[in-house]
């Protein structure tokens, strides 16, 4: 069964994913969000998603209310309405990250060898994967009729962005898959908590 514990531990850490989310990309909409406390009730499961989401995206909270206030809320809905919620799982939007995989995999085939990206967030208590590269240099022979003179430079051009995807691992905790394995990662993180 969930605990409180859990319940806002899981909150927090999809705040922090969201914050960290949020430093890569500029939302319009999050930059006109009203950064005051606005005041409404908890009892109704509209206004308790609105202020999971509210807390999640933007970091604020309904007045005089807490997270604890959250979980009550959270606690005597789910026993109102039976849900049956037996974990909370935080998720990271992957859907971008599954496109491109499917993408590569129409072009490479599904045993492509790449190198997964992880990134930890909230104190390191969970971690996801955020980007991934090719893990094998290209080679000449890659391309198709390679000719020396007009293909080098298409080639040097290949060879310079495996070299900046490899140096984008630096710090970070890789993991070698193929991109079928990948997709079945992404998939799997991407599903909503």
């Amino acid at each position: 069964m969930l605990t409180k514990e859990q319940f806002i531990d899981n909150l927090k850490k999809a705040r922090a994913i969201q914050e960290e989310i949020s430093k890569r990309y500029t939302d319009k909409l999050q930059e006109s969000y009203p950064e005051h406390e606005v005041s409404y009730d908890l009892d109704n499961p509209e206004n308790l998603c609105v202020a999971i989401t509210d807390y999640i995206c933007y970091g604020i909270l309904p007045k005089d209310k807490t997270l604890d206030d959250i979980w009550v809320a959270f606690q005597t809905l789910a026993k109102k309405e039976n849900w049956d919620i037996p974990d909370m799982k935080v998720s990271y939007d992957s859907k971008e990250l599954i496109e491109d995989c499917l993408d590569d995999m129409s072009l490479f085939g599904e045993d492509f060898m790449v190198f997964a990206k992880y990134q930890s967030f909230y104190n390191n208590s969970c971690e996801f994967i955020v980007d991934y590269v090719a893990a094998d240099r290209p080679t000449r022979e890659e391309i198709i009729g390679f000719n020396a003179i007009d293909d080098e430079e298409g080639y040097q051009a290949m060879l310079k962005e495996y070299n900046e995807g490899i140096e984008s691992l630096k710090g970070y905790r890789t993991e070698k898959m193929t991109l079928q394995a990948l997709l079945n990662r992404l998939e799997q993180q991407n599903t909503i908590f």
